[in-house]
C-alpha cells in the first residue's frame, strides 16, 4: 500500500532549504543534524525520522504535513505515479478527483480515504492498485529471497543512505576508494580470520572516529550498529573527555588491534601452506 513518495519529500525539504537561502551545511546547523541526514532526505534516499520531522517543521515553520505528502494535487499524483495509473485513468477523471477532494477538505496523508473517495469516480480504481499491489509484493518477496540484507530495517534507515551519501559527496573519491579497499579486502579474506577481523574493524571504527573524544569504551558495540554505540542511551552520555583518557583508551585500543593483525597473519600463512594452488586469489 502507497505511503509516500521519498522523492517527493526530498523535493520539498530541498524546496524549503533554498527559500531560506541555506546551503546544506547552514541547515545542518539550523536543525542540528548531521548533513549527510540533510543529503540522503533531499536524495530521496531516506526520510526524517518523526523526531526530526517534528524539528524540521518546527524550525522552518512548515507544516509536517506539507512536507510528508504536499498538498492535494501532489498526493494525488504520486499515487498515480506509485501505480502507474495516467496510462489508465483519464486526465480528466483525475482533475475531477482532486476537485472533489479538495471540497472535502481532505487532508492528504488518509490512503483509505482518498480509496474510497476514488472509487465513487473511478468505478475500477480498487481494483487496479489491488493489483499493482500484488505485484509488488511479488516483487518484494523475490528480492527478499535474493537479497535479505535489503530488507534488514537497520540497514535500510542507517547504512543504505549512509553509503549513497559516501559516494555521492564531495570527497566520493576517496570514498569509493575505502570501500572499494574493503569490498576487495572481503571478496579475499579467510574465513577462519573473518571472527578476529570483525573485532579489528570495531575497534578501528571507535579510533577513527569521534566516539573516542566523547564517550567512555563502555558504550563501544560489540555488534555492527549505526554510530558504533550498543544503545542509544549513549548519545545522552556524551562529554568532552580529558585527552590523558583519550590517549590511554587510544594506546590500548592499537594495541588490541596490532595483536590480532599478528594473529590474523599467522591463521593466513597456516591456511596458506596447506593450499596446492597458491595464489592471492
Amino acid at each position: 500500500m502507497f505511503e509516500y513518495n521519498k522523492l517527493s519529500i526530498g523535493s520539498r525539504i530541498r524546496q524549503i532549504r533554498k527559500e531560506k537561502q541555506m546551503t546544506l551545511k547552514e541547515f545542518s546547523q539550523l536543525l542540528d543534524v548531521p548533513i549527510s541526514s540533510i543529503s540522503s532526505w533531499e536524495r530521496g534516499a531516506n526520510v526524517p525520522s518523526s523526531q526530526n520531522l517534528k524539528l524540521l517543521s518546527e524550525k522552518t515553520g512548515v507544516d509536517s504535513n506539507w512536507i510528508l505528502y504536499g498538498d492535494i494535487a501532489d498526493y494525488l499524483q504520486d499515487i498515480f505515479d506509485y501505480y502507474h495509473l495516467n496510462e489508465v485513468i483519464s486526465e480528466e477523471k483525475f482533475f475531477e478527483l482532486e476537485k472533489v477532494l479538495k471540497e472535502m477538505h481532505y487532508k492528504p496523508g488518509d490512503f483509505n480515504r482518498l480509496k474510497d473517495t476514488a472509487a465513487l469516480i473511478i468505478p475500477n480504481f480498487e481494483e487496479l492498485i489491488n493489483h499493482e499491489d500484488e505485484e509488488k509484493t511479488l516483487s518484494a518477496h523475490m528480492l527478499k529471497n535474493e537479497f535479505p540484507i535489503l530488507n534488514d530495517y537497520h540497514f535500510q534507515t542507517n547504512y543504505l543512505p549512509l553509503l549513497q551519501g559516501l559516494l555521492s559527496d564531495e570527497n566520493k573519491e576517496h570514498n569509493s576508494d575505502i570501500i572499494l579497499f574493503l569490498l576487495d579486502l572481503l571478496s579475499r579474506m579467510n574465513n577462519t580470520t573473518k571472527p578476529i577481523i570483525k573485532k579489528i574493524f570495531r575497534d578501528l571504527n571507535w579510533l577513527l572516529s569521534n566516539n573516542i573524544f566523547r564517550l567512555e569504551r563502555e558504550h563501544q558495540s560489540n555488534y555492527p550498529s549505526f554510530g558504533g554505540i550498543h544503545s542509544a542511551d549513549a548519545y545522552e552520555k556524551q562529554e568532552d573527555r580529558d585527552y590523558r583518557d583519550i590517549k590511554e583508551d587510544a594506546e590500548q585500543l592499537i594495541q588490541e588491534i596490532s595483536t590480532r593483525l599478528k594473529d590474523v597473519v599467522e591463521l593466513n600463512y597456516e591456511a596458506f601452506k596447506k593450499r596446492e594452488h597458491k595464489s592471492i586469489f
